[in-house]
Protein backbone atom coordinates (compact mmCIF):
# COMPACT_ATOMS: atom_id res chain seq x y z
CA UNK A 1 0.00 0.00 0.00
CA UNK A 2 1.34 3.35 -0.97
CA UNK A 3 0.07 6.99 0.98
CA UNK A 4 0.79 9.49 -1.00
CA UNK A 5 2.00 12.79 0.03
CA UNK A 6 2.14 12.19 3.54
CA UNK A 7 4.47 15.06 4.34
CA UNK A 8 6.91 17.93 2.70
CA UNK A 9 10.39 17.97 3.81
CA UNK A 10 12.53 15.48 5.56
CA UNK A 11 14.40 14.42 8.18
CA UNK A 12 17.32 13.91 6.04
CA UNK A 13 17.43 17.09 4.07
CA UNK A 14 20.41 16.22 1.35
CA UNK A 15 18.04 12.59 0.39
CA UNK A 16 15.46 15.27 -0.29
CA UNK A 17 17.16 17.50 -2.04
CA UNK A 18 15.17 18.15 -5.51
CA UNK A 19 12.28 16.19 -4.87
CA UNK A 20 10.25 18.82 -2.58
CA UNK A 21 8.16 19.83 -5.12
CA UNK A 22 6.42 16.86 -5.71
CA UNK A 23 6.42 16.14 -2.11
CA UNK A 24 7.22 12.77 -0.40
CA UNK A 25 5.50 8.86 -0.74
CA UNK A 26 5.75 6.28 1.97
CA UNK A 27 5.44 2.69 1.63
CA UNK A 28 3.48 0.87 4.47
CA UNK A 29 4.90 -2.03 5.88
CA UNK A 30 3.30 -4.39 8.34
CA UNK A 31 5.63 -4.75 12.28
CA UNK A 32 4.09 -7.53 12.71
CA UNK A 33 3.70 -10.66 10.12
CA UNK A 34 2.04 -13.93 10.61
CA UNK A 35 4.96 -16.48 10.97
CA UNK A 36 7.45 -14.22 11.73
CA UNK A 37 8.80 -13.21 15.48
CA UNK A 38 8.65 -8.60 15.26
CA UNK A 39 12.29 -8.61 15.89
CA UNK A 40 12.54 -11.01 12.08
CA UNK A 41 10.24 -8.70 10.49
CA UNK A 42 12.38 -5.33 11.74
CA UNK A 43 15.04 -6.91 10.14
CA UNK A 44 13.47 -7.86 7.15
CA UNK A 45 12.33 -4.03 6.71
CA UNK A 46 15.79 -2.73 7.52
CA UNK A 47 17.55 -4.64 5.08
CA UNK A 48 15.08 -3.62 2.10
CA UNK A 49 15.74 0.06 3.47
CA UNK A 50 19.34 -0.60 3.74
CA UNK A 51 19.47 -1.90 0.29
CA UNK A 52 17.72 0.96 -1.19
CA UNK A 53 19.66 3.83 0.30
CA UNK A 54 22.55 2.01 -0.68
CA UNK A 55 21.45 1.70 -4.19
CA UNK A 56 19.81 5.81 -4.72
CA UNK A 57 23.13 7.19 -3.54
CA UNK A 58 25.09 5.36 -5.93
CA UNK A 59 22.70 5.71 -9.05
CA UNK A 60 19.83 8.47 -9.84
CA UNK A 61 17.94 5.15 -11.85
CA UNK A 62 16.96 4.28 -8.33
CA UNK A 63 13.92 6.03 -6.49
CA UNK A 64 15.04 7.84 -3.71
CA UNK A 65 14.31 6.79 0.19
CA UNK A 66 14.75 9.85 2.32
CA UNK A 67 13.71 7.99 5.89
CA UNK A 68 12.14 5.33 7.71
CA UNK A 69 9.46 5.64 10.50
CA UNK A 70 7.67 3.71 12.46
CA UNK A 71 3.98 3.03 14.72
CA UNK A 72 2.71 0.72 16.80
CA UNK A 73 1.41 -1.11 13.53
CA UNK A 74 3.31 -0.01 10.52
CA UNK A 75 6.92 0.65 9.49
CA UNK A 76 7.11 3.38 6.37
CA UNK A 77 9.33 4.10 3.86
CA UNK A 78 9.68 7.42 2.96
CA UNK A 79 10.23 8.10 -0.62
CA UNK A 80 10.16 10.27 -3.27
CA UNK A 81 6.47 10.67 -4.88
CA UNK A 82 6.34 9.69 -8.45
CA UNK A 83 3.77 10.30 -10.91
CA UNK A 84 2.70 6.92 -11.81
CA UNK A 85 3.98 3.68 -13.11
CA UNK A 86 5.01 2.72 -16.22
CA UNK A 87 1.81 0.13 -16.54
CA UNK A 88 -0.20 3.00 -16.05
CA UNK A 89 2.02 5.13 -18.59
CA UNK A 90 1.29 2.38 -21.01
CA UNK A 91 -2.11 1.71 -20.28
CA UNK A 92 -3.53 4.42 -22.34
CA UNK A 93 -2.22 2.94 -25.30
CA UNK A 94 -4.37 0.11 -25.18
CA UNK A 95 -1.73 -2.36 -26.31
CA UNK A 96 -0.29 -0.40 -29.11
CA UNK A 97 3.18 -1.08 -30.00
CA UNK A 98 6.15 1.21 -28.34
CA UNK A 99 8.30 3.06 -30.80
CA UNK A 100 12.02 2.29 -31.26
CA UNK A 101 12.83 5.42 -29.27
CA UNK A 102 10.22 4.82 -26.25
CA UNK A 103 11.87 1.37 -26.13
CA UNK A 104 15.38 2.59 -25.88
CA UNK A 105 14.57 5.04 -23.62
CA UNK A 106 12.97 2.67 -20.95
CA UNK A 107 15.10 -0.34 -21.32
CA UNK A 108 18.25 1.80 -20.94
CA UNK A 109 16.91 3.33 -18.20
CA UNK A 110 16.08 -0.17 -16.42
CA UNK A 111 19.88 -1.60 -17.28
CA UNK A 112 21.17 1.66 -15.72
CA UNK A 113 19.04 0.97 -12.60
CA UNK A 114 19.86 -3.09 -12.58
CA UNK A 115 23.31 -2.75 -13.52
CA UNK A 116 23.82 -0.54 -9.92
CA UNK A 117 22.28 -3.11 -8.12
CA UNK A 118 24.41 -5.64 -9.80
CA UNK A 119 27.59 -3.91 -8.96
CA UNK A 120 26.11 -3.88 -5.05
CA UNK A 121 25.77 -7.86 -5.80
CA UNK A 122 22.19 -7.31 -5.18
CA UNK A 123 20.07 -9.29 -7.03
CA UNK A 124 16.62 -6.76 -7.65
CA UNK A 125 14.36 -10.38 -8.52
CA UNK A 126 11.14 -8.54 -9.50
CA UNK A 127 11.33 -6.41 -12.83
CA UNK A 128 8.03 -5.51 -14.09
CA UNK A 129 6.39 -2.37 -14.89
CA UNK A 130 4.44 -1.78 -11.61
CA UNK A 131 8.13 -0.97 -10.10
CA UNK A 132 9.55 0.96 -12.74
CA UNK A 133 8.00 4.95 -11.69
CA UNK A 134 7.81 7.42 -13.51
CA UNK A 135 9.09 10.70 -12.01
CA UNK A 136 8.57 13.18 -15.06
CA UNK A 137 7.43 12.83 -18.79
CA UNK A 138 9.66 14.89 -20.37
CA UNK A 139 8.47 17.40 -23.46
CA UNK A 140 9.52 14.73 -26.05
CA UNK A 141 6.68 12.33 -23.92
CA UNK A 142 9.81 10.00 -22.55
CA UNK A 143 9.21 9.01 -19.45
CA UNK A 144 11.82 9.38 -16.67
CA UNK A 145 11.96 6.13 -14.25
CA UNK A 146 12.99 5.06 -11.28
CA UNK A 147 13.65 1.13 -10.37
CA UNK A 148 11.38 0.72 -7.22
CA UNK A 149 9.96 -1.83 -4.30
CA UNK A 150 13.08 -3.80 -3.20
CA UNK A 151 11.15 -6.15 -0.57
CA UNK A 152 12.32 -9.16 -2.77
CA UNK A 153 15.74 -8.25 -3.86
CA UNK A 154 19.07 -10.31 -2.12
CA UNK A 155 22.55 -9.83 -1.50
CA UNK A 156 24.94 -12.45 -3.67
CA UNK A 157 26.85 -12.52 -0.08
CA UNK A 158 24.18 -14.36 1.83
CA UNK A 159 24.42 -17.78 2.24
CA UNK A 160 21.80 -19.28 -0.07
CA UNK A 161 18.35 -20.21 1.78
CA UNK A 162 18.02 -24.07 3.29
CA UNK A 163 15.19 -24.67 1.37
CA UNK A 164 14.11 -23.58 -2.12
CA UNK A 165 12.22 -20.34 -2.49
CA UNK A 166 11.42 -18.01 -5.14
CA UNK A 167 10.91 -14.46 -5.44
CA UNK A 168 9.30 -12.10 -7.69
CA UNK A 169 6.01 -11.82 -9.00
CA UNK A 170 5.15 -15.26 -11.19
CA UNK A 171 3.79 -13.69 -14.13
CA UNK A 172 6.93 -11.62 -14.81
CA UNK A 173 9.41 -14.70 -13.79
CA UNK A 174 11.86 -16.45 -15.98
CA UNK A 175 9.90 -20.13 -16.84
CA UNK A 176 12.54 -21.95 -14.74
CA UNK A 177 11.60 -19.98 -11.24
CA UNK A 178 7.97 -21.41 -11.80
CA UNK A 179 8.71 -25.01 -11.14
CA UNK A 180 9.12 -27.99 -13.42
CA UNK A 181 7.05 -28.01 -16.34
CA UNK A 182 4.78 -24.86 -15.38
CA UNK A 183 4.67 -22.11 -18.18
CA UNK A 184 3.14 -18.59 -17.77
CA UNK A 185 2.20 -17.26 -21.67
CA UNK A 186 1.15 -13.70 -21.10
CA UNK A 187 -1.32 -11.80 -18.93
CA UNK A 188 -3.02 -14.33 -16.61
CA UNK A 189 -2.43 -17.32 -19.34
CA UNK A 190 -0.71 -20.48 -17.30
CA UNK A 191 -0.90 -23.90 -19.07
CA UNK A 192 0.97 -26.92 -18.02
CA UNK A 193 3.66 -28.22 -20.24
CA UNK A 194 2.86 -31.83 -21.06
CA UNK A 195 4.90 -34.11 -23.53
CA UNK A 196 6.78 -33.01 -26.48
CA UNK A 197 8.12 -29.41 -27.06
CA UNK A 198 5.10 -27.95 -28.36
CA UNK A 199 2.28 -29.73 -26.50
CA UNK A 200 0.34 -28.25 -24.10
CA UNK A 201 -3.14 -28.50 -21.63
CA UNK A 202 -4.83 -25.30 -21.13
Amino acid sequence: MVLRCICRGASNPSAAEGIDRRGLAAKKLPRYVHGRLPAQQAAVVGAEAAAQAALCAASPSILRLVDVRQDDSSFYLIQERCLMDLRAWLRPRGGAPLSGREVACIVQQLLCALAACHRAGIAFRDVKPANLLVREIGADGLPELALADFGCCRSTADPPPASHTSAGTPLYRYGQALGAGRLFLGEGMAVEHCQGPHKFAF
